[in-house]
């Protein structure tokens, strides 16, 4: 039997656990729950699963072969049901012609950004004043960001560059975490914000010199473009990605920022002074970069466009 759940681009272990609760329902329910190791399965999440009677079955790491049954599924969905499979970055392409599909059969059509919040929005009065480099990271603070190890380097740029500060904007099951590690080791170049509503984003954004994407050093990552980097890019400043394949190749392509090895510190500690570094006016072009390519490459107007495109090749039906 095949459950339909809801879909999300910000999976957390509440919705997941709601999904798992509206799809069984709480009379005929499985026996066990075979998944992987995704960090998104938390403690809400898993109370809900012992409540409704299901006994949980994670597989080893990085192993779908001990889900066969759902990754079969998965395989015969995309080879034999579906006429055309649009994925979002150039990774999961080649994933997919690995696995049997035809390059022909797939199109890259890259997310995003959100374009509708307002641009004319307030400075936040959080920020310190404009004579230290304000580098933030805005959105979910969970296991897959790895931010233990930004605040590791951020310890190391307070000893080499007192002009650079860090924020946190956002919410997530690592905050709690994150922020007694800055007390540890009373690190003042690191301030947590309270969580906004996402049409405030915005002007946090805009408020900023310097925008960080971080996730951790994980395969499945590597093929992972974060939904911040479009925002990012789009709100014109220069970004920080700490993000390895796809997502580092995008900024490099846009010359907006610069890239560096997730989960390492001192090479976080040593991109960041090299942007302070470099001045404001190379960051202000950097911004200016960024924001060309995604009009250019990334807006809902470009893949809106590359959709349309894809449609209309479908509806003609196959070229003699």
């Amino acid at each position: 039997q095949i459950l339909w759940f809801g879909v999300t681009a910000h999976p957390t272990a509440e919705w997941i656990a709601n999904q798992l609760t509206e799809a069984c329902g709480w009379e005929q329910i499985p026996r066990y729950l075979i998944r992987d190791r995704d960090g998104a399965y938390g403690e809400i999440f898993m109370r809900r699963v012992r409540s409704i009677g299901i006994r949980d079955r994670p597989t080893s790491p990085r192993s779908p072969w001990q889900n066969a049954y759902a990754e079969r599924l998965i395989g015969s969905i995309r080879r034999e049901c579906v006429d055309h499979i649009v994925v979002l970055s150039p990774g999961f392409k080649t994933l997919l012609q690995s696995r049997g599909v035809a390059a022909e059969k797939t199109t890259v059509v890259y997310n995003w950004a959100d374009e509708t919040e307002s641009e004319a929005a307030m400075a936040p009065s959080v920020f310190a004043s404009a004579d230290k480099m304000r580098v933030l990271f805005a959105g979910n603070m969970g296991n897959a960001q790895g931010l233990a190890s930004i605040l590791q380097g951020a310890a190391l740029v307070a000893e080499r560059a007192p002009g650079i500060q860090f924020y946190f904007l956002g919410f997530g099951l690592e905050v709690d975490h994150l922020k007694n590690i800055c007390t540890a080791q009373a690190l003042r170049n690191v301030t947590f914000l309270p969580r906004v509503s996402f049409s405030e984003v915005g002007a946090y954004l805009a408020a900023a010199d310097v925008l960080l994407v971080h996730l951790k050093d994980d395969p499945l990552f590597a093929i992972t473009i974060p939904s911040k980097t479009q925002a990012y890019l789009r709100a014109g400043k220069a970004v920080l990605m700490g993000v390895k394949g796809d997502a580092a190749e995008l900024v490099k392509a846009a010359e907006a920022g610069v890239a560096f090895e997730p989960e390492d510190p001192q090479a976080f500690a040593d991109a960041v002074i090299a942007m302070y570094n470099s001045g404001p006016d190379t960051r202000r072009q950097q911004g200016a970069n960024g924001a060309r390519f995604y009009k250019e490459h990334l807006s809902l107007a470009v893949g809106t466009g590359s959709l349309a495109s894809i449609f209309r090749k479908l509806l003609a039906g196959p070229t003699q």
